[in-house]
């Protein structure tokens, strides 16, 4: 089941009932899994390192991409 809203409802729907101590500690507990039980931070910290990488991998391929030359078209026709 998707989740009604990312983190927070509209700020039209703010409310008591929507906006308490209770919802974040239900978000905070650990939820059941077939490994033991998994916390909100380890879903943050994964999606942190996950993105971190992912820029740094995708930063290092342009960089050695840019870095290296090229064979320009016509001498690629050259080695045929």
């Amino acid at each position: 089941m998707l989740n009604e809203f990312i983190f927070l409802p509209p700020v039209e729907q703010w409310s008591e009932k929507t906006l308490n101590l209770n919802n974040f500690r239900e978000l905070f507990k650990g939820r059941p899994s077939l490994t033991g039980p998994v916390y909100f931070w380890e879903y943050v910290l994964n999606s942190t390192v996950y993105a971190t990488c992912t820029t740094c991998s995708a930063n290092l391929l342009l960089f050695v991409g840019a870095a290296m030359p090229w064979p320009s078209t016509s001498s690629a026709a050259r080695m045929r």
